[in-house]
């Protein structure tokens, strides 16, 4: 699934629960959980996501968030086949974990975290300074599995 899709899934998750997320949440959550699949050999979301001026982002979502901007307060129902495929893989254990740890974080701090010396996000920066660089999908596995 790419990073749309998988923004559905946190949106309406976090939606049934009567709270809001906001669309720098909603990446920086979606790289959060990618990073914990990779690391725990999961195969889910398909897109690399970029470095941009906040961190990871996902073309896809971004593409979907500006032309849709009213998703954040109505978010719509995910598709049964986005939850059977995050159900058969094994992805809602992460996803729960990694909501647990930081549904309350803001934008801005889980933007900071991302920023960190040493992140995948710093790494593509220094790498190439150029925003829009993908982020290596080795590089974050590594990165979140040494968080495990």
């Amino acid at each position: 699934m790419n990073g749309e899709e998988f923004a559905r899934y946190l949106l309406d998750k976090h939606d049934k629960k009567g709270q809001r997320f906001d669309d720098m949440q909603v990446q920086k959550l979606t790289y959060i959980c990618h990073g914990f699949f990779l690391a725990g050999d999961i195969d889910l979301i398909t897109e690399t996501p970029r470095a941009w001026l906040y961190g990871p982002i996902y073309p896809t979502m971004a593409h979907w968030f500006a032309v849709n901007p009213a998703v954040i307060d109505s978010p719509p129902k995910c598709k049964p086949t986005i939850i059977d495929e995050i159900e058969k893989k094994g992805g809602i254990g992460v996803i729960d974990s990694v909501l647990a740890k930081f549904a309350d974080w803001t934008g801005a701090k889980l933007s900071a975290w991302t920023h960190e010396p040493g992140s995948p996000w710093a790494h593509a920066m220094l790498k190439t300074g150029k925003l829009d660089s993908p982020l290596d999908l080795n590089r974050i596995k590594d990165y979140f599995r040494a968080m495990q």
